[in-house]
């Protein structure tokens, strides 16, 4: 599987080793058969460690908590391509033509043939990792990319103001993405990686094909962006993400980043932050537990409170529904606005958001219904409904409109359990009448859905004497995919 994970400042970091190693931690299920850690300090100096290991073993091994550094890449290997070696752990650093550190995540499955290709152009390919070979594939092309003059990128430049973005960017960074198309087009198979070079800011990322998330935030040490193969390192820095789709790079400094496409015409974006609905505490292992099978198991009864509260009616909160029933479009009014905070940034803007919301007539005819019903004991004390991390941070930044936010909570949690419900009844219809019309019906899904769509046959089976098919997706376009009828779903 492997992973790779990054982190920006805009000054040097006397912690940047210990931000590394608890970000490689987090990477540690992704792969445990080598851990690396690549440093570049403010005076473009690189310092890479790595080593056999899992990340708890390495890191304290290699002292990686005690570097500096104002950016880092790292990663961690579950061995594919090439033994497991010192020389095949990642990040590598190449200087053939050009400097540059990187790691990458997934397989390239022309490595062998790229190698050859890359040796004949001079370059000393030393590992049989695949993570080396995007690299030097990178580096051929940047250094290539150098002889280019200004008037050369106009292309690059054309694209990036018909995007109407204002804010300038270096040749040396459109110097970088044009080597990077250029690699991208070279290879085959799928992976995320990131390089640097050590003379030019931030740090370059690519999507094509692997999980690659980024986000944006600021600490102690100041503004910074990291950039991870799993959510949960970056979720443990931010909740701000940057979008990033399949296909795409990113550029990125401590606070600045470009998006542009890997393929075709060349394409730029500056896409606007989105607040993560998870906090890190809804991916990681909690420390009560030794493993996340364990967890899991062990958070069957949320799970189950959960489709209660969204699949079935709870006759002791019917009084707050048929309110919130009778002033539907003031409640769909307000959890849109409500909800819509998730694109604000800075305590400022998320404060006048929300007195916006709670000081509108919506609001108030609500809220007004609610106490003269007095149907306010109903609400409860605890936020329970998928936006919870937003109106937990509402409710830190104003604590006086805690119940404010706990009634919009049971307001969210009602719309929510209302679509259910209906597209729960339009499933159940037609699954009848794909039953009474002689076609069959498919499961398609993958990891412990596809669990819960086997158990599901045997429940189908016994108690609705209804055949269903569970299949993953390899099986269900290799065995059915073919054979599907009108009547099928």
């Amino acid at each position: 599987m492997c992973g790779i994970v990054s982190l920006s400042y805009k000054d040097e970091n006397p912690s940047m080793g210990k931000e590394a190693e608890a970000l490689l931690k987090r990477l540690e299920y992704r792969g445990y058969d080598s851990t690396g850690a690549s440093f570049i300090s403010d005076d473009k100096r690189i310092t890479l460690r790595k080593q056999v290991g899992a990340p708890s073993k390495v890191c304290p091994l290699l002292h990686i908590d005690q570097c500096s550094g104002q950016r880092f890449i790292g990663q961690v290997r579950w061995a594919t391509y090439g033994s497991v070696t010192d020389v095949n752990s990642q990040p590598h650093h190449v200087r053939c033509k050009i400097e540059l550190v990187g790691a990458h995540n997934g397989n390239i499955s022309n490595t062998d043939t790229l190698k050859s290709w890359l040796t004949a152009r001079g370059h000393a390919v030393v590992s049989d990792n695949d993570g080396e070979i995007i690299v030097h594939l990178i580096e051929e092309h940047y250094a290539a990319a150098q002889s280019l003059a200004s008037s050369e990128l106009a292309y690059l430049r054309r694209a990036y103001a018909n995007a109407g973005l204002a804010e300038g960017v270096p040749d040396g960074v459109l110097r970088m993405i044009e080597a990077i198309r250029k690699a991208e087009s070279l290879t085959e198979g799928s992976y995320a990686a990131a390089v640097a070079d050590p003379q030019l800011p931030g740090v370059f990322a690519i999507k094509s094909g692997s999980s690659l998330y980024a986000g944006m935030g600021s600490d102690s040490h100041g503004d910074f962006i990291v950039l991870s193969s799993d959510l949960t390192s970056v979720l443990s820095k931010t909740r701000a993400l940057i979008p990033l789709a399949e296909g795409e790079g990113i550029w990125f400094t401590e606070k600045q980043y470009l998006v542009f496409s890997l393929q075709g015409q060349p394409f730029f974006s500056h896409p606007r932050l989105k607040r993560s609905k998870l906090s890190v505490k809804d991916t990681q292992l909690s420390p009560e537990y030794q493993h996340y099978m364990e967890q899991e198991i062990s958070s069957s009864p949320n799970n189950i409170s959960q489709v209660l509260r969204y699949y079935f009616r709870d006759p002791a909160l019917e009084p707050l529904s048929e309110l919130f029933e009778e002033r539907k479009d003031e409640c769909k009014e307000t959890s849109d606005l409500i909800t819509s905070l998730a694109d604000r940034f800075g305590n400022d803007a998320l404060l006048a958001g929300m007195h916006e919301v709670f000081s509108s007539s919506a609001w108030n005819e609500i809220e007004a219904r609610v106490q003269n019903a007095g149907a306010a004991h109903f609400v409860g004390q605890d936020f329970i409904s998928d936006e919870t991390e937003l109106l937990k941070e509402l409710a830190a930044l104003d604590p006086q409109a805690r119940s404010k936010l706990l009634l919009m909570d049971k307001v969210v949690v009602w719309r929510k359990r209302r679509a259910v419900l209906r597209y729960t009844g339009e499933l159940k219809n037609a699954i009848h009448e794909a039953a009474r019309s002689g076609g069959r019906i498919y499961l398609v899904a993958s990891g412990t859905s596809y669990h819960a769509a086997m158990t599901a046959a045997y429940f189908f089976n016994q108690m609705a004497r209804i055949p269903v098919y569970p299949c993953n997706p390899g099986i269900f376009r290799s065995m059915y995919f073919n054979c599907l009828g009108a009547n099928d779903l």
